[in-house]
């Protein structure tokens, strides 16, 4: 037998934990043992391993739009606290299972180091991930927003500094027209990236994104309408109620009033 001196010193303990801890695993009992509990430091391999994999998911996005959000934080871009306020843990649009997702928890494969332990698909607690059906939803909202804002055209000279006024300008008392012949900045950058993002880096505060949240939702049941050959939606007045909330919804992100930033 080789003998092999440890150093137990209190600084060779803390380097020997940094790279070799890899965290508290607690399983469930029997023969076969699934992972009931994981805890991954914010140091060692594991915590690389997670981050590593959190920016690849990331890295398939089309521009630069995320698709893993941090829900933990407690100040956040207006883009988290769109998809956390979507997302409400989960139950926001997802209490049925043939209900669109749009969101829907972080999950990774978590294993033991016990022979007995076995694979196990885990939640990430605090994570939202967006789906396809986010992207799809999503345009198809932010479409409905450049629509409207083109049929109403520029807001009068002493309208409010509104979403309506930052995409299709203010109206000079002088002029007559409602339109006009050319797209705004604001427009052609919307029109160019249709996503929530870029109407709250245009808007500059947070003060769009619940009633965006709202938006998000009536197109994801404008959608679901008239796809499930009515299932859901038996009847035309249902589908009449449904459009009126989103326009109403619509209406609401156009003329919510930007609050100046602080």
């Amino acid at each position: 037998m080789v003998h092999t001196a440890i150093d137990i010193t209190p600084d060779n303990v803390a380097k020997e934990a940094q790279e070799k801890f890899a965290g508290w695993h607690y399983s469930g009992t029997g023969h076969v043992q699934r992972t009931a509990l994981a805890v991954v430091p914010k140091f060692g391999a594991c915590y690389a391993q997670f981050v590593d994999g959190v920016a690849r998911l990331n890295g398939d996005t089309i521009n630069g739009i995320k698709k893993v959000y941090d829900l933990r934080k407690p100040n956040v871009d207006c883009m988290t606290l769109f998809v956390r306020t979507l997302d409400n843990n989960g139950v926001t649009l997802q209490s049925k299972e043939d209900n669109m997702t749009l969101t829907r928890p972080l999950r990774v494969i978590v294993k033991g180091s016990s022979a007995a332990h076995v694979a196990t698909l885990c939640t990430v607690q605090s994570f939202a991930v967006t789906t396809s059906a986010f992207d799809l939803v999503e345009h198809a909202a932010i479409r409905h927003i450049i629509e409207e804002a083109t049929k109403r055209g520029q807001a009068g000279s002493n309208s409010h500094n509104n979403l309506l006024t930052k995409l299709m300008g203010k109206r000079h008392p002088q002029h007559k027209c409602q339109h006009r012949s050319q797209d705004t900045p604001h427009m052609r950058k919307l029109r160019m990236a249709p996503h929530f993002k870029t109407l709250f880096d245009i808007c500059g505060t947070q003060t769009n994104v619940n009633s965006s949240v709202l938006l998000m939702q009536a197109t994801a049941i404008i959608v679901t309408s008239y796809e499930d050959a009515g299932a859901k939606f038996r009847d035309r007045s249902s589908r009449m109620e449904a459009a009126r909330h989103l326009g109403m919804a619509v209406d609401s992100v156009l003329m919510l009033p930007i609050l100046p930033q602080r």
